[in-house]
């Protein structure tokens, strides 16, 4: 099968920024080109794509370094593509790309398109070596990695597209979103699950994975180290490293002599045991290259399931195995970023499972796999998930889980206790009916869950989960009379319950009458409850549309005491219950009904009439109708010329087709001219349809000539149609020409007695006073939706307000008010009232004066330092500036005041306040603990601020928690404070911050 070439995308860096682009877009660009990406990033694929286009040739980097003549590898073209550098034998570092340069100078140096392997691409000196023969350096662009939808469509080259979703949704089941990036990774899945033995667990897809990924898999690289390493040290060195990037938290691996601080070094994961082989596995696809010389793991599952294989490797003796425990599980709490490490230990060999399990049992679910185990360890789980639930009874969240290992034939009584009694925890309860799904303990549960479907006294979410159970069931189950039941029984939940199992077992195993049932149940409920006709209008069979949509037309005519059909309004519905949902369920069955099949007008036109497009909430299907009519010209004549022709009704044609136009059924042109041959030459209806369409000298021109028919022995018929032609201005739009012009002249009107009266205040303006400039300032900040447009400047709208001179006497005021000697408002007080939830309206005028300053290049010379703090702070509480337009002010004061030595200061009146009224959000937090410029002086407030706040809202501890882990006070003050911070009464969410905050000198303290 043919392979398809993806749009493949790649990012390069200036400075800080990145851009990501492709190939094609680059044909302009004039430099070279540097594509470097991972093994099995389809590099190779990439540049012989471009082979026989854009003037480029393409060859080896070995082909090309051992051709007699380079001259015919390049033949015509301008560009050379030379592919996998990586793979050509080096004596030395730089040796190969100098040789390759030296062959481009032999061909005048052409441009070039080189591939490498990231991790053997060193950068440096590479590009010092082109820069001397090419005078400038080529474009170095990474190769990005598939996306979801990539993936997809990869693997339909070989897969059926529905086969390659599926096996994507497959991925994902098991916790392995992401894993598709990598197109070599890709095909070793697809390999995989070819075998014939696709992995039903993440374990067995782990184990199958990580053996596949660390080979070499390109022949040309046969004999490097990498490719003549064993299973085991390539696995033992790369579980070190992934180990202890993740114990460590740090970043990358690197390979530089003095990383940052952010980075282990390649040289200590080299000293660990198993390790050895670190330096030759790097090239491997178990690692993503970050830059030349910094890697990390792949993907983080991975990383952690081989982690935990070589961390239960070294746990060899009784106290190594205490004290990797004691690493985990040292506090009330795994560490949130080692649960997906921590639970893998229950897997590997290691005799560790069962204080995993104990520790933390969701975890064991959530990161890890539960498939794999036997009946004690499967008993320990449910045991400790037990005893979770008790002690934290919200700890399911919303997620599903897998563990075919958690529900085993021995443990049958377990099971239905716990899936029956309302004494456990809900939570749990639901787990366990959840990972019964396709387990052979169903059907010995049979009874059981349908006591559960049936149990009136029971919640809905544990109903409707036994009856997910059975329906999956091919046993007898008589699914219709349970059904009726539900629905005799009545209420939303039992609505619900019916609905979900009419879809789970199939719409043909009821009939028409039974599945009305449903909507006319649903139709009865309010209108804010649940939607449930959403599968319905997606499932019922096509054949069973008509039927049901009949059944609804004629009860909503019932619901309207019996009113016509032909009537060209839709019923009053607005107190009918369930009507948007209804409206959602109509349009997507008269959608997928009308895509496939032939239908009368008649019948067509029943099933719209009765419900307004405008009506509920799924838009799809609405423009599906639109767009099958606009194509279907015969369908849509068709209920044209029913609805406007031949029913009668009480509005005019035009009347009828203006709420017509909702469905996609307003006259076009040509629908019109259609009509008009429709009808009989004395019918009087034909002035109507040619209303139809808009007219003038060109438009309808048309109409007005097929029209002229009717008109031939009649003078004023024949003066009505040439009217058309120049038509009057219609009254409706006189009307609203005197509205526009009346509302001009009232806001003229205004604007002459606002001047006017500010005219008598100039003085004070001038003086600065508040109640003279406040309004203005507002007005130069665009708080005054109805003074200028998005083009006009603060000066601009105060002057179209209040006129020229009145605008200087403003302008003015706004410098006297800013240089006041004893201000008011001060930053202290804008700072405090944003604390106590309200705000100054004399900060506007401070903004507008500073931004006055910034607009005429006048700068802060002589302003106090209090003064730019005030604006600063304004600014950064209250988002005017976007509004106002006004650009770049803020960091010009932030400028000025660390220019000026009072930026700590700035930073206390803008962010204390809030800390100390325990605010959920504190403005400028965030920013500042998360400063790298200002990490010092974070680390500084940050130990203030969390000694002596007592009363800090969780979410701001969380925040300085994170700066104070960075510095040496701040873990100080952490080990004093944490002991009794664990045992307050705090969040789970708060109490993982801990925990996971003071890992570091936990996992210092293990590898003693």
């Amino acid at each position: 099968m043919k392979k398809r070439i993806l749009q493949r995308q790649l990012r390069f860096w200036e400075g800080q920024k990145s851009s990501v682009v492709t190939l094609d877009s680059l044909k302009s660009d004039n430099r070279s080109l540097i594509v470097l990406g991972e093994a099995g990033m389809g590099k190779s694929m990439l540049l012989k794509s471009l082979e026989s286009k854009n003037n480029i040739a393409y060859c080896t980097a070995r082909a090309f370094l051992r051709a007699p003549d380079p001259k015919r590898l390049i033949g015509e073209a301008s560009t050379l593509a030379i592919d996998a550098l990586d793979e050509v034998p080096a004596l030395h570092d730089g040796d190969v790309i100098d040789r390759v340069l030296a062959r481009l100078v032999e061909l005048g140096v052409p441009q070039f398109i080189l591939s490498c392997r990231v991790a053997d691409w060193r950068s440096a000196t590479a590009l010092e070596s082109i820069l001397e023969e090419y005078g400038s350096v080529p474009l170095e662009l990474h190769l990005e990695p598939f996306s979801r939808e990539d993936a997809v469509t990869f693997l339909s080259d070989e897969l059926s597209d529905e086969e390659a979703e599926l096996t994507v949704c497959r991925l994902e089941e098991l916790g392995l979103s992401g894993i598709w990036c990598n197109p070599q990774t890709l095909d070793m899945v697809k390999t995989v699950a070819q075998q014939g033995d696709q992995p039903n667990s993440k374990g067995d897809l782990f184990a199958e994975a990580t053996k596949m990924l660390r080979k070499e898999h390109r022949q040309v690289k046969a004999d490097t180290v990498l490719a003549n390493l064993s299973e085991t040290e390539v696995l033992d060195a790369a579980g070190a490293a992934f180990a202890t990037l993740i114990l460590t938290g740090k970043e990358a691996l690197s390979r530089d002599v003095a990383p940052n601080e952010f980075d282990i070094p390649v040289a200590e994961i080299s000293v660990l045991p198993g390790a050895g082989q670190i330096r030759d596995i790097l090239g491997s696809r178990l690692f993503e290259a970050l830059s030349p010389k910094r890697f990390t793991y792949t993907h983080r599952a991975i990383a952690e399931f081989l982690g935990a294989r070589w961390l239960a490797k070294q746990a060899d003796t009784p106290r190594k195995k205490r004290r990797l425990l004691q690493l985990f599980h040292c506090l009330a709490l795994v560490p949130a970023s080692l649960r997906g490490l921590h639970a893998w230990l229950a897997y590997h060999p290691g005799e560790l499972a069962n204080q995993i399990i104990a520790a933390d049992p969701i975890g064991v679910l959530e990161y890890a796999d539960a498939n794999w185990l036997d009946e004690s360890k499967s008993r320990a789980l449910l045991t400790a998930l037990h005893k979770l639930s008790e002690e934290n009874p919200r700890f399911k969240g919303w997620s599903e889980y897998r563990a075919d290992g958690l529900v085993q034939p021995g443990l049958l009584p377990e099971i239905r206790k716990i899936i029956t009694d309302r004494s456990h925890e809900f939570g749990f309860r639901l787990l366990i009916l959840e990972v019964l799904k396709s387990s052979d303990l169903v059907p010995k549960l049979q009874n059981k869950l349908l006591d559960l479907l049936r149990d009136a006294n029971e919640v809905y979410a544990i109903r409707s989960e036994a009856g997910d159970r059975l329906t999956e069931l091919n046993t007898s189950i008589e699914w219709t009379s349970i059904v009726a039941g539900l629905f005799k029984e009545g209420g939303e939940d039992c609505l619900r319950l019916g609905g979900e199992l009419m879809d789970g077992v199939g719409y043909e195993s009821f009939n028409d009458t039974e599945i009305f049932a449903l909507v006319k149940a649903h139709n009865e409920l309010p209108e804010d409850g649940v939607n449930n006709l959403f599968s319905l209008g997606r499932n019922l069979p096509a054949d069973r549309i008509p039927a049901l949509l009949d059944g609804i037309v004629d009860m909503l005519a019932e619901t309207d005491g019996g009113e016509d059909l032909n009537a060209a309004d839709e019923l009053t519905l607005d107190e009918q219950g369930g009507i948007a949902e209804l409206t959602d369920l109509v349009f997507e069955l008269i959608a997928r009904y009308i895509s496939k099949n032939s239908l009368t007008a008649e019948r067509f036109w029943r099933w719209l009439m009765l419900f307004d497009p405008d009506r509920g909430y799924q838009d799809a299907s609405k423009k599906a109708i639109a767009e099958i009519l606009s194509t279907r010209d015969e369908l849509r004549r068709a209920v044209q010329h029913y609805a406007l022709l031949e029913l009668k009704s009480d509005q005019s044609i035009w009347q009828r087709a203006w709420r017509m136009r909702k469905f996609g059924l307003y006259p076009n042109e040509n629908d019109v001219l259609w009509l008009l041959k429709q009808i009989k030459d004395e019918d009087p209806r034909w002035r109507e349809l040619v209303q139809l369409s808009n007219h003038g000298a060109e438009d309808g021109k048309h109409i007005r000539a097929a029209a002229l028919r009717f008109a031939e022995d009649n003078v004023e018929n024949q003066a009505w149609l040439d009217e058309l032609a120049n038509p009057k201005i219609p009254q409706w739009q006189v009307e609203q020409e005197q509205r526009k012009q009346t509302e001009a002249a009232e806001r003229e009107a205004t604007r002459k007695k606002t001047r006017s009266e500010y005219a008598n205040r100039i003085e004070e303006m001038r003086n600065g006073d508040y109640g003279g400039i406040v309004c203005p300032a507002k007005a130069y900040l665009n708080l005054f939706k109805d003074i200028g447009d998005e083009t006009s400047d603060g000066p601009a709208r105060v002057e179209l307000w209040l006129g020229g001179d009145l605008c200087k006497a403003v302008l003015e005021g706004f410098e006297v008010f800013l240089t006041k000697e004893e201000p008011k408002p001060t930053a202290t007080d804008i700072a405090s009232s944003y604390a106590e939830g309200r705000r100054w309206d004399a900060a506007d005028i401070i903004v507008a004066a500073l931004a006055e300053r910034s607009r005429t290049g006048r700068g802060f010379v002589g302003l106090s330092d209090e003064r730019l703090m005030a604006g600063y702070i304004e600014l950064e509480q209250h988002p005017i500036a976007e509004k106002a337009g006004i650009t770049g002010l803020k960091s010009q004061l932030e400028n000025e005041l660390r220019a000026i030595r009072s930026w700590e200061e700035t930073q206390r009146l803008l962010i204390e306040p809030k800390l100390k009224a325990g605010h959920q959000h504190v403005t400028g937090l965030y920013r500042l603990m998360r400063s790298d410029e200002d990490a010092d002086l974070a680390g500084e407030l940050g130990c203030e601020w969390f000694e002596n706040i007592s009363n800090l809202s969780e979410e701001a501890e969380a925040e300085i928690l994170g700066r104070l882990v960075t510095v040496p006070a701040g873990i100080s003050l952490i080990k004093k404070l944490m002991s009794d911070r664990l045992q307050t009464a705090i969040s789970n969410e708060l109490r993982r911050t801990w925990v996971s905050v003071i890992k570091d000198s936990w996992t210092r303290l293990a590898f003693e």
